[in-house]
């Protein structure tokens, strides 16, 4: 999608276009209002930045549009894509931490471990909710 394209999509569908590191910082939630503000890179973390899913290109929903003026103070990432599902690299990579801490942990049974890799399992599953 070109630029045009992506600013006539989220016109089209009320919200405005994210960007955010792979690492899930957001860098501008109004990629289209406010591209002044956008980056190639993140600015906390280097990682580059992206404004669409990796897995079927459709745009990361931003902030969104409303005739109503509405504030978002703390808006945050989505977890997996609005259209195909997919989770957002931020997600794997955080889930991946999670995964790694749990099976490290030295006073966790088997059984508990077991249990919080189910946990994990039923959160990656979730559809637009938010890690934090």
């Amino acid at each position: 999608m070109d630029i045009d394209e992506e600013y006539r999509y989220a016109k089209e569908h009320e919200y405005d276009i994210a960007q955010i590191c792979l690492q899930g910082h957001v860098v501008n939630a109004e990629s289209m209002a406010k591209p002044k503000h956008n980056q190639k890179s993140c600015s906390m973390c280097g990682s580059p930045t992206t404004t669409t899913c990796q897995k079927c290109g459709n745009p990361i929903r931003g902030h969104s549009y409303s005739r109503d003026p509405i504030f978002v103070p703390d808006w945050k990432p989505p977890l997996h894509c609005h259209e195909c599902g997919a989770p957002y690299p931020w997600t794997d990579e955080t889930l991946k931490a999670v995964r790694e801490l749990a099976s490290a942990a030295p006073n966790l049974s088997k059984k508990e471990k077991q249990e919080l890799e189910q946990d994990i399992a039923d959160l990656s599953s979730r559809r637009g909710g938010h890690l934090n």
